[in-house]
């Protein structure tokens, strides 16, 4: 979900920031999505960023913007 949402702004996962991925679950919020649900997404966008950093591919996880 957050691939599409960031393509349809122009912008990579690589690229995004963490405006891009607050606004992201904003608009979940905005769609009905259910909290558990979006604490999933949350989640799994921690643990991917987390990894990409590790990996060095991005130098900062944008996803630690969100709240905890």
């Amino acid at each position: 979900m957050i691939a599409r949402y960031l393509k349809e702004q122009g912008i990579s996962i690589i690229q995004a920031q963490g405006t891009h991925i607050c606004l992201w679950i904003a608009q979940l919020k905005q769609d009905g999505l259910s909290y558990s649900r979006m604490e999933h997404h949350r989640s799994s966008l921690k643990i991917f960023y987390a990894m990409l950093v590790k990996l060095n591919i991005v130098t900062k996880s944008p996803a630690a913007a969100l709240p905890k």
